[in-house]
């Protein structure tokens, strides 16, 4: 539990009803988000976001190193306002973690849910000793990117296209 001002946030583990919905959801919005890249053709793209999804949770919520968290609002009717899926393993420098997945639902968003989230996401790893925690952001995802800046994330890299046609 982390407090952001008056936004507090606790995680829950995922239940499996919990996890089909998220999982549905998930490799839709990737697929989207991909083709909206400009990385995939729409083409396939389901498929190709189903097979990255369920390679990447082979074991589904038992997967190893992998943790899906249901976000609940500390409030008097501690609503579930999101999900969490983060990674951690062991790497040259020291066991790192890396943010997977964040999603506030359409009706918390704009109220500091997402920061207080990552916040909380951040306290737990630095308990449990990681040396860093990394993300993937969708260049067009500006509200995303400020939300990151904002935290203290800093780029690492870039892909950059010209578009031709």
């Amino acid at each position: 539990m982390v407090e952001n001002e008056m936004i507090r946030v606790e995680f829950v583990p995922m239940d499996q009803a919990a996890f089909r919905t998220w999982k549905e959801s998930t490799i839709r919005q990737y697929a989207d988000e991909k083709v909206t890249s400009g990385q995939w053709a729409a083409e396939g793209a389901d498929e190709r976001s189903r097979h990255a999804v369920e390679s990447g949770l082979p074991q589904g919520l038992s997967t190893p190193e992998r943790y899906l968290r249901s976000i609940v609002a500390l409030t008097d009717t501690r609503p579930l306002v999101g999900s969490l899926y983060w990674a951690e393993g062991d790497h040259p420098g020291g066991r790192t973690g890396f943010i997977l997945d964040l999603v506030i639902h359409e009706a918390f968003r704009r109220q500091g849910y997402a920061q207080a989230a990552m916040q909380a996401l951040e306290a737990h790893c630095r308990q449990a000793g990681l040396r860093s925690l990394s993300l993937h952001v969708f260049a067009f995802n500006r509200g995303a990117v400020s939300l990151y800046e904002k935290l203290g994330y800093e780029t690492t890299s870039f892909n950059m296209t010209l578009q031709l046609s």
